[in-house]
C-alpha cells in the first residue's frame, strides 16, 4: 500500500507541473494513470480520488472538453459529498459543474447547481464572502439563460450592491455585472437604461484595460446595437465605426468578420440617407472580400446589389443600374443556380428603371421574379411580399390604382 501511494504522490506533482506548464495533454495522461492506481487497488471510494476527478475536469474544461469535464465533475461532487458531506470542497465542485453547463446552454442543470452551491457558501463561507457574491452572479446568469429577466436583474442588483462595498473587488467584475444588467434590460426592451450600463461598463473596462481589450469591443458592440434599436442611427454608426477599428488594430483588418461589420454599418448609414458613407464601407468591404474570398464569391454579389441601391438613394441612377446589372451578371456567371439571387437583382433593377421613368421596363423586371417565385411555389415568403409592393409602387406611380 506505501508503495502505492508513493507512486501516486509522484504521479501528482508531475501532474501539477504539467498543469502549471499548460501541459494539458500530459496532464489528462497522467490524471488518468492515478486514478488507475486508486482502481486498482480498490480505493476509488475516497476524497482523493474525487480531488483527482475534479482536477482532470478542469483540464477538460479549459480544454473546451465540456461534456467530459460535466461527468468527472459529476463524479467528483458525488464521491466528495459522500466523503466528507456538503464541504466547501463539494460546493467548489458543484460550481465548476454549474459554470460548464452554461457553456454548452444547459442553464437549468447549471441553475440547481449553482442554487445549491449557494446553500452551501452561505452557511460555510456567510453572505458577504466574495465566493458568495460570485454564485448569486452566477444564479443571475442561470436565470438570464432561462430568460426570466427580471429575476435575473434583482440578483446582479443584490451582487452589484455587495459588490459595491467589498475593498477587495476587481473592478473588471463590475463591468460584467453593469453589462448582463445592461442585456437583461435591452431584452425587456428597456433600451435607454440598457445603454446607460452598457456605458457604464465601457467607461469600467477604459480605466482598467484601455480600448485594445476584447471586453471593451464586446460592450461597445453591444451599445451600437441598443442605439440601433432605439433608433438612434447616427450613435450605432458612431459606435459601430470605432468598434471595427479598434478590431482593425488588434486583430487582421481582413477577416470575415470585418465584412460583416462594414455591411452592417453600411446599412445602418443607408437608413439614415448616408448613402456616399454607405457606399465607403461597401467598397471597402468588397476589396475585403476579393482578397480573403475572391471575386467569386456570394458576398462580392450582395454588396454589389446593396451599392446599386445605395446610388439609387443618391439619385445616381446611372450609376445605380449600372451596380445592379453587374450584381445580376455576377449571380449568372459564378452562381446560376442561386435563383434567390437572381430575383433579387431583377426586383432592384425594375425598381431603379421605374425611377428612371422607364416604369415598362421596370415592371417588365419585377413581373419576371414573380413568374421566378410562382414557379418555385414561394408566394408567402418576405421576398415575394417586397416585390408585390415594388410592383404597386410601379403602378400607383403611373395612377394605376383604384381610391
Amino acid at each position: 500500500m506505501s508503495f502505492y501511494m508513493d507512486e501516486v504522490y509522484q504521479l501528482q506533482k508531475e501532474f501539477e507541473d504539467a498543469y502549471e506548464k499548460k501541459q494539458y495533454k500530459k496532464g489528462l495522461i497522467l490524471g488518468h494513470k492515478i486514478l488507475k492506481l486508486y482502481e486498482e487497488n480498490e480505493d476509488s471510494d475516497n476524497g482523493a480520488y474525487g480531488r483527482v476527478l475534479h482536477n482532470i475536469a478542469v483540464i477538460m474544461e479549459k480544454n473546451q472538453y465540456y461534456h467530459g469535464a460535466i461527468e468527472h465533475y459529476k463524479k467528483s461532487a458525488h464521491i466528495k459529498k459522500i466523503e466528507y458531506g456538503e464541504t466547501s470542497s463539494y460546493g467548489d465542485t458543484l460550481n465548476n459543474l454549474g459554470i460548464v453547463y452554461y457553456k454548452i446552454g444547459k442553464f437549468e442543470p447549471g441553475l440547481r447547481a449553482h442554487k445549491k452551491v449557494l446553500k452551501i457558501r452561505e452557511m460555510k463561507l456567510k453572505t458577504n464572502h466574495l465566493d458568495t457574491i460570485h454564485t448569486i452572479y452566477h444564479i443571475g446568469k442561470g436565470y438570464e439563460g432561462v430568460k426570466e429577466y427580471h429575476t435575473a436583474l434583482e440578483l446582479y442588483a443584490k451582487a452589484l450592491e455587495k459588490f459595491t462595498g467589498y475593498e477587495k473587488i476587481d473592478t473588471m467584475e463590475l463591468a460584467d455585472i453593469y453589462g448582463a444588467m445592461a442585456f437583461c434590460l435591452e431584452k425587456q426592451g428597456n433600451y435607454k437604461k440598457a445603454m446607460l450600463y452598457y456605458e457604464t461598463s465601457l467607461h469600467i473596462v477604459e480605466k482598467k484595460e484601455g480600448i485594445y481589450y476584447f471586453g471593451y469591443i464586446k460592450y461597445l458592440n453591444q451599445l451600437a446595437i441598443v442605439c440601433e434599436k432605439s433608433e438612434f442611427f447616427l450613435l450605432a454608426i458612431e459606435y459601430y465605426e470605432k468598434c471595427i477599428e479598434i478590431k482593425k488594430t488588434i486583430f487582421n483588418a481582413d477577416t470575415i468578420d470585418t465584412i460583416y461589420s462594414l455591411n452592417h454599418i453600411a446599412g445602418v448609414c443607408s437608413q439614415v440617407d448616408l448613402f456616399d458613407k454607405a457606399i465607403g464601407f461597401r467598397k471597402e468591404c468588397i476589396g475585403i472580400v476579393e482578397r480573403i474570398l475572391g471575386i467569386e464569391h456570394i458576398f462580392y454579389n450582395e454588396i454589389l446589389n446593396h451599392m446599386a441601391m445605395d446610388y439609387c438613394g443618391k439619385k445616381e441612377l446611372d450609376k445605380s443600374l449600372f451596380y445592379a446589372r453587374k450584381s445580376l451578371e455576377h449571380t449568372e456567371l459564378h452562381h446560376p443556380e442561386n435563383e434567390y439571387q437572381k430575383i433579387r437583382s431583377y426586383l432592384t433593377i425594375g425598381l431603379i428603371l421605374n425611377k428612371k421613368d422607364h416604369w415598362e421596363k421596370g415592371l417588365f423586371w419585377i413581373e419576371k421574379a414573380i413568374t421566378f417565385l410562382d414557379k418555385k411555389k414561394e408566394r408567402e415568403t418576405e421576398l415575394f411580399c417586397e416585390v408585390l409592393c415594388a410592383m404597386e409602387k410601379i403602378y400607383f406611380s403611373r395612377g394605376a390604382y383604384q381610391g
